[in-house]
């Protein structure tokens, strides 16, 4: 029998057929040219959709330069806010040697506060016809329907995109090998990265993820800072450069190929990390029925530990068809020993989750004296996770602490796992074991803590777009910021790490405008970061509980804090190194 569609599928629909019938047209927009969805950052780091103003009649677009017509920019966006008052309207960017900061210093002198996109890749302006410094255009977002507003400064022309430069061999397949192919080898995933002959079948498909920031997965903003493994503005607009300019290539060779198969050969066979030293294993394995709600499974597999162990490396086999995440966690106590404190229920069921957090001091929280917004730690709650493993994090669960440092599971701990299934429609069983490899020089290894700013007892309001919950601590010893790895459910929309530093500059760590709930990962700052003591590290996370958000379940229900998919969450998780003292 065919589901009914409720509204907010019926909003999914329409939003899918709508990208699928849009039609690019790089010669310029016509009154009846169309332009495809495409998602931005702003010149303050925020994300911004097209298909999220899906509901209004028109969207106003004025390109702007901050090295010639600027004044005209600012005066063309004025008369058309002046014409159209209820359309949302943005500025956008389109030359690749142009800062933020000197956009910030260009809207916050004028009377108009309109975002600046940063179109860095120079292919959105010109699938939106703007080739000049304040020319105007006016979408409509249900359709995609272009209407040229204003020409714009001949003496001010917009850079045009250089794919047709690029190469497919010298340029193109480092960028798919460092970023794509992890997870579209032929053996994994959507093989579209099969051979040339594959990615441009599909390159249609490819350009489209790149223009709403869909993948690479992650959604973090690159302008910020390096990470281990990200990837960097120049890298993805070439890719879209290069299929926007047709694919070019200077020969028939293709080591695309070859380059699945060495891929595949080490996802088959990951590094050998020699004989574990300790290797913890569940003994009754979890049972997963065919169908029902998700399923929160605790199974203590070890304790009390008989002396302190120094971690490495941990490598978690499971069922992972069925396994949304497991989290191995480190109690001081035998499970069944746990206080009311540490033991979350709710419900006529009494569904119980353990809490994540240790917290030696109270009341967790106290107001800011000058921000009511921001409730500042008393402490860094210390994370009883030691480590998280899902589906989507590759095929071998691993988790590396990092050359010459270890994390410490203390003699007499208790080790336990909270396994979060879902059902795959037919009953289905999971047997954890977990692969722990010690330290070879404990003594000189770094000690890794694990902290997190957690809050609970939230609630977030029906239809509400934007819902932002501000976290901070005072560092109160010098430390090194080694990972960072905020988690939150289908409404997390952003999150930002800010440190507020002695000396009265602030720097932002590392911000996240575009969050998947699907591909959540952790980030290794690159190089670390070093927070002196008297830093007051700050976290802003924000949720959408709107029907803008396509992955919302239901917009018209209050969202209350839980560990259920169907609730939400609020983890901005880091781990972090003391400096020129004892580990506690």
């Amino acid at each position: 029998m065919p589901k009914i569609l409720n509204g907010r599928t019926l909003l999914g629909v329409l939003l899918a057929v709508v990208a699928a019938a849009l039609v690019f047209s790089p010669s310029g927009p016509t009154p009846t040219s169309k332009v495809d969805d495409f998602r931005l950052l702003d010149h303050n780091g925020r994300s911004h959709w097209l298909g999220e103003h899906i509901d209004e009649d028109r969207i106003i677009f004025v390109a702007i330069n901050h090295q010639c017509g600027t004044q005209d920019a600012l005066q063309a966006m004025a008369k058309l806010q002046s014409d159209f008052p209820q359309a949302p309207a943005f500025y956008i960017a389109a030359n690749p040697t142009q800062e933020r900061e000197a956009f910030k210093t260009i809207i916050g002198g004028s009377n108009n506060k309109a975002p600046v996109l940063m179109d860095t890749s120079l292919t959105i302006s010109r699938s939106l016809g703007l080739e000049s410094a304040a020319s105007a255009t006016s979408v409509r977002p249900r359709d995609g329907l272009l209407t040229p507003l204003l020409k714009g400064l001949d003496d001010c022309q917009n850079p045009q995109p250089n794919g047709s430069e690029l190469d497919y061999e010298r340029d193109i397949l480092p960028i798919i090998d460092d970023h794509c192919l992890a997870c579209h080898t032929e053996n994994r995933w959507v093989k579209i990265f099969k051979n040339y002959r594959a990615v441009r079948g599909w390159s249609q498909m490819i350009r489209q993820t790149l223009r709403t920031q869909r993948m690479p997965p992650g959604g973090y903003d690159p302008h910020v800072g390096a990470v281990e493994g990200g990837y960097t503005v120049k890298e993805m607009d070439m890719l879209l450069q290069w299929i926007e300019a047709g694919l070019p290539r200077s020969g028939d060779n293709d080591p695309l190929p070859q380059m699945n198969v060495d891929r595949i050969a080490v996802q088959n066979n990951p590094e050998d990390w020699g004989e574990p030293s300790v290797v913890w294993s569940m003994t009754t394995p979890d049972i997963i029925p065919a169908e029902g709600p998700d399923v929160y499974q605790y199974t203590q597999i070890a304790g009390p530990t008989p002396r302190d162990i120094y971690v490495s490396k941990i490598r978690m086999t499971a069922n992972f068809k069925v396994a949304h995440h497991i989290n191995l966690m480190v109690l001081d106590r035998p499970f069944s020993e746990l206080t009311e404190e540490q033991v979350f229920k709710k419900g006529q069921d009494q569904f119980m989750r353990v809490r994540k957090i240790n917290s030696k001091k109270g009341e967790m929280y106290h107001d800011h004296e000058h921000d009511p917004t921001i409730k500042v730690a008393h402490e860094i709650f210390e994370e009883t996770i030691l480590m998280t493993a899902n589906r989507n994090k590759g095929l071998e669960m691993d988790f590396l602490v990092g050359p010459n440092r270890a994390i410490i599971i203390p003699k007499g701990s208790y080790l336990l796992l909270e396994s979060h299934y879902g059902s795959s429609g037919k009953e289905e069983s999971s047997t954890s074991k977990v692969l722990v490899f010690e330290h070879t020089e404990p003594k000189a290894a770094q000690i890794v803590e694990r902290g997190c700013l957690y809050r609970g007892g939230f609630k977030i309001p029906p239809n509400k777009r934007r819902f932002t919950m501000k976290t901070a601590v005072d560092i109160e010893d010098d430390i090194l910021l080694v990972r960072i790895a905020p988690h939150m459910h289908a409404r997390g929309r952003s999150a930002k790490y800010i440190a507020h530093f002695p000396d009265g500059t602030t720097r932002v760590l590392l911000s996240i405008p575009y969050y998947q709930y699907k591909y959540q990962r952790g980030w290794e700052p690159k190089p670390h970061i070093f927070l002196p003591k008297g830093t007051r590290l700050e976290t802003h996370v924000t949720y959408d509980n709107s029907k803008y958000n396509p992955i919302n379940p239901d917009p018209t229900q209050w969202v209350y804090n839980g560990s259920s998919r169907a609730e939400e969450m609020h983890l901005p998780r880091f781990h972090f190194i003391r400096l020129n003292q004892e580990p506690k």
